[in-house]
């Protein structure tokens, strides 16, 4: 009896084939979707977003500049004057 005791708690100590296949599958399979991921999260290109933000920026600009009603400088700044103050 005193062999079997000993048997059982050699074996549960330590990991068996089954769980270290287990293990490895899981990891295999999230290395290989993550690049996939990746690829989803960054579909959109740099570049695209870098221009669209420019012309967002120059068409906020234009509608600000043809609102105003009289543009002026303080400070080494240009202040552009809306009719609402």
């Amino acid at each position: 009896m005193d062999d079997r005791s000993q048997f059982v708690e050699k074996h549960e100590a330590g990991y068996t084939l089954l769980e270290m296949i287990l293990s490895l599958t899981l990891f295999l399979t999230l290395a290989a979707l993550t690049p996939l991921m990746f690829s989803v999260i960054f579909s959109t290109s740099l570049k695209s977003l870098y221009y669209q933000e420019i012309s967002l920026f120059f068409e906020q600009a234009d509608k600000e500049i043809q609102g105003s009603i009289n543009a002026e400088t303080r400070w080494s700044r240009l202040y552009l004057i809306q009719p609402d103050g």
